[in-house]
C-alpha cells in the first residue's frame, strides 16, 4: 500500500465489524492460532512494548509509575541542553537491553517461522527499539521507531527534511528532496547555536553507525559537550567517513558533534533520522505489496500475529488492521491473532469497525502474555508449522 506509517493513519467510526471474534485463551483459542499459523503462506509479526516486557524490560507505563521523567529525557534536545542526563538515560538503556535475555518466545518464533522467514515470507513490525529482534537470523524487521543498536552524527536534530515533511502544500515537489529546512522555535536555535561553537563544518548526511559491542560507557563519569571542534577538516562530510570516535564521552562523529541513538523521541524531526526510518518503511511497504500479489495470484493464507500491543499507542495495532484489509480485499484469507494479557474489551474488537465483510478475516483473541502463548501454539502445532508452500 501507499501509506506513510511514520504517522499513524487514524480509523473512522463504523457500522460493523469485519471478522469475527473468538476471546479468550481456551484450548480451542489456542487450537485455532496454531492452526491458522500453520497453515499460513505468509505472516507478518507485529510485536509491542508487550512483547519486550516479557523479557523483563520496562514498559512506558512501568517507567512513570517508578518516577522516572520518561518523557522529559526522551528528547533529542537535550543532548544539547542536559548532555549528562541525555547520555546517562540513553546508554542506560542501551545497557540494559544488551544485558537482558530476550524471553523465550524469540526463539519459538524462530523455529515456528525460520523456514518461511529464509523464503522471505516473515517480516517482523515492531516499536521497540531494543534490537531483540535482530539476533533472529533471517528475520526481515522494521523497527517503526529505530533501534539503539545504531547511533549517528547529531548534525541534523534541528533541521526537517523538506520532503517528509506532513501536510505541506508543495509536499510532493521533486525538488525538496534531500534539501533541510532549520526547525523553528527557540529551543532549535540554541540547538544549532551550540553545534557552530563545536564545530564550523557539520557533516550534512549523517548515516547509522553500529554500535560496537565493546563498547561500555562509564556509568559514573560526567558528560559534557566538546568546547571546541573535535574535527579540524574543513569537510565535515569527509571527516564524518572517516569514523566516530568511542573512545571518549559523549561519542563523536567525525565531524565533532556528539552521537545519538538512531531512535524516534518525542518531538523528533532530525532529517537524517527520519530519512532512515523511510527507507525501512519502503522496504517493508515493499515487502508487504509482494506479500499482497503473491497472495492475490494464490488465493493463499496470511497470518497476522500480533504481540504485546496495548491501547495507550495503536499505531502497531492500526498497522494489523490496515494489512489484514489489504490482504483480504484482494483475495486473500486473513487470521489476525491478537495475543495480550489484558482484559481490556477494546482489545477484544477492531479499531475500524467499518468496511465490507468480505468474509474473509477473522480476529482471534488470545489473551495471555507474549511467551506463553507463542509456548502452547508450538505445542500444539508440532513441527508442521515450519513447512514452507507453494505460493
Amino acid at each position: 500500500s501507499s501509506r506513510s506509517l511514520l504517522v499513524s493513519p487514524s480509523f473512522p467510526s463504523g457500522r460493523r465489524a469485519m471478522a469475527g471474534v473468538a476471546a479468550g485463551t481456551s484450548a480451542e483459542g489456542l487450537d485455532e492460532a496454531a492452526a491458522a499459523l500453520a497453515a499460513a503462506d505468509w505472516v507478518l509479526v507485529a510485536a509491542g512494548a508487550g512483547f519486550s516486557a516479557d523479557s523483563g524490560l520496562a514498559t512506558y507505563e512501568e517507567c512513570i509509575a517508578s518516577g522516572l521523567d520518561y518523557d522529559a529525557l526522551c528528547r533529542s534536545e537535550l543532548l544539547y541542553e542536559n548532555p549528562d542526563a541525555f547520555y546517562k538515560f540513553w546508554c542506560g538503556g542501551l545497557r540494559k537491553y544488551r544485558e537482558t535475555d530476550r524471553h523465550e518466545g524469540y526463539d519459538i518464533l524462530d523455529r515456528l517461522l525460520g523456514e518461511r522467514a529464509r523464503a522471505g515470507r516473515v517480516h517482523a513490525y515492531t516499536s521497540n527499539v531494543d534490537g531483540h529482534f535482530r539476533r533472529s537470523a533471517g528475520f526481515s524487521v522494521f523497527e517503526v521507531h529505530g533501534c539503539c543498536e545504531e547511533w549517528m552524527c547529531s548534525s541534523r536534530i534541528a533541521y526537517a527534511a523538506a520532503e517528509l515533511v506532513r501536510d505541506r502544500a508543495d509536499q510532493h515537489d521533486a525538488s525538496l528532496k534531500g534539501k533541510d529546512e532549520p526547525l523553528e522555535g527557540e529551543r532549535w536555535v540554541r540547538v544549532r547555536e551550540a553545534q557552530k561553537r563545536i564545530t564550523g563544518s557539520p557533516c550534512s548526511r549523517p548515516r547509522p553507525l553500529a554500535v560496537p559491542r565493546a563498547w561500555a560507557p562509564p556509568e559514573d563519569q560526567e558528560v559534557s559537550l566538546p568546547q571546541a571542534a573535535h574535527c579540524t577538516r574543513s569537510d565535515g562530510d569527509a571527516a564524518a567517513a572517516a569514523g566516530a570516535d568511542w573512545g571518549r564521552m559523549p561519542p563523536l562523529c567525525g565531524c565533532g558533534l556528539p552521537l545519538r541513538p538512531c531512535v524516534l523521541m518525542f518531538g523528533d524531526e532530525d532529517a537524517a533520522l527520519m530519512r532512515h526510518l523511510k527507507a525501512g518503511e519502503e522496504r517493508y511497504q515493499e515487502w508487504e505489496a509482494n506479500m499482497e500479489e503473491a497472495l492475490e495470484v494464490s488465493r493463499g493464507r496470511l497470518a497476522i500475529l500480533e504481540l504485546g500491543c496495548g491501547t495507550r499507542v495503536q499505531s502497531i495495532r492500526q498497522e494489523c488492521e490496515w494489512v489484514m484489509r489489504d490482504a483480504a480485499a484482494r483475495g486473500a484469507d486473513v487470521t489476525l491473532i491478537r495475543v495480550n494479557p489484558s482484559d481490556d474489551p477494546r482489545l477484544d474488537k477492531l479499531l475500524c469497525e467499518e468496511g465490507e465483510d468480505t468474509g474473509r478475516t477473522r480476529l482471534l483473541r488470545l489473551r495471555a502474555g507474549a511467551s506463553d502463548a507463542l509456548r502452547e501454539i508450538e505445542r500444539r502445532g508440532n513441527t508442521s508449522i515450519g513447512s514452507v508452500k507453494s505460493p
